[in-house]
């Protein structure tokens, strides 16, 4: 990740760079996904560019960083932090897409305290909500136990890792 300045609107931006030659269905499946997704607590993706080696992902700076380190200087309002990470799960869940990668690096913090689901590189736009996988990815610390076992897992997977999560900062 960098953080870049936009040369006519002077507004910060991170930017997410993939080489084009190892990680293309990668970046097109992370896109796909993020373009669709609008809700106030999800990192809003901002434009795409590339060149002939790279694609570049502007998205929506987080100005407090990641939720680990913003928790060592700031416990504030848990119940407020709780409620947006259930709500911004729930959002995912309603448009059938599976995050796949929760963890405490991937919920981000803004200027204003927000926090903002990040990083849907492994996530999957699912048919409907009881489709399952068997891919084992995430966060070996973050993964159900179906996950873990090479079992088929389901979205409710990602309820797992939440929780998970939630014990962390609690």
């Amino acid at each position: 990740m960098f953080l870049v300045r936009g040369r006519k609107s002077k507004e910060l931006h991170a930017m997410k760079v993939y080489k084009k030659e190892r990680e293309k269905s990668k970046v097109e499946q992370e896109i796909g996904i993020h373009l669709q997704l609008r809700h106030p607590n999800i990192v809003q993706m901002r434009e795409r560019l590339e060149d002939s080696d790279n694609v570049y992902l502007l998205m929506e700076y987080c100005s407090q960083g990641q939720l680990d380190h913003y928790l060592v200087h700031h416990k504030g309002d848990m119940q407020r932090m709780v409620l947006s990470l259930v709500d911004s799960l729930a959002y995912l869940h309603s448009q059938s897409i599976m995050h796949r990668d929760l963890k405490l690096a991937n919920i981000l913090v803004d200027s204003e305290g927000t926090l903002k689901l990040a990083d849907f590189s492994l996530s999957v736009q699912l048919s409907s909500n009881d489709e399952t996988r068997t891919s084992k990815c995430g966060n070996f610390r973050t993964l159900a136990p179906e996950v873990l076992h090479s079992n088929s897992y389901d979205i409710k997977a990602d309820c797992w890792a939440l929780g998970v999560v939630l014990q962390q900062i609690l």
